[in-house]
């Protein structure tokens, strides 16, 4: 073979290469943060450490989320990460209208949020926290309106969110006791503590044991749920004030 077959042979195996280092540096030219592609796993991340009482943390983990969602121009699920967090506080008990005032106003800064289910508001500025369910949440308010609680239970095996799980697993335990369907509820408030056992969720543990707690008539063992519910509560971590 000739030198100039060979050379030919070598620039043509070459160019390739040559073509791809160009191309790859002309791509990289302001690449976006890799911080912006975080936002959705430190979402996650905030709903798992709000549920483990590290609240400290989670309020961290919410604050860069949002920051990231706003910085993408994605009000809409900057709006979600609000929404989120007011129904992490309303399952506990705790007030936090302002993550829902906060979800309103960045639902509505100019384009549609068909996604979001915000909660409706009566004429007395009342919020109605039936309004606008998701589908999920009509499904299993339909089931406890029925007191249909064995389908229930087997359909919370199933539910593939444990959060959904957790949180109607404690609904339809309440809802068996007040129907004095008493062993329906104790099957169904002792698997939700399972589960959130398994997650590591001690503020919904808390609210597990309080139930069953309320079950429980013989005094010792009633005091032997106390302690633990008591250990539990030192677990959580609040922010200094």
């Amino acid at each position: 073979m000739s030198t100039r077959i060979m050379f030919l042979a070598l620039l043509v195996a070459f160019f390739p290469t040559l073509w791809a280092c160009g191309s790859s540096s002309q791509r990289a030219v302001y690449p976006p943060p890799d911080t912006l592609r975080l936002a959705e796993s430190q979402r996650h991340e905030f709903i798992q450490l709000f549920l483990q009482g590290r609240w400290c943390e989670a309020q961290g983990l919410f604050e860069r989320s949002l920051e990231s969602y706003q910085l993408q121009d994605d009000f809409c699920s900057a709006a979600r990460n609000h929404l989120i967090a007011w129904k992490l506080h309303q399952y506990l008990g705790l007030d936090a209208d302002h993550h829902l005032e906060a979800a309103r106003n960045l639902a509505e800064t100019g384009l549609a949020c068909p996604d979001i289910n915000l909660p409706g508001i009566d004429t007395t500025h009342e919020i109605q926290a039936g309004d606008n369910l998701a589908p999920t949440d009509r499904a299993y308010r339909e089931m406890l309106e029925q007191a249909a609680f064995t389908a229930l239970a087997a359909m919370l095996r199933a539910e593939p969110d444990p959060l959904f799980a957790s949180v109607y697993g404690r609904k339809a335990a309440k809802a068996a006791l007040e129907a004095d369907q008493l062993e329906q509820a104790r099957i169904l408030i002792h698997r939700t503590r399972e589960l959130d056992a398994r997650q590591g969720w001690i503020v919904f543990l808390i609210q597990d044991w309080n139930f069953i707690l309320s079950l429980t008539p013989d005094p010792a063992e009633a005091h032997h749920i106390q302690n633990r519910v008591d250990l539990l509560r030192g677990l959580i971590q609040p922010c200094s004030p």
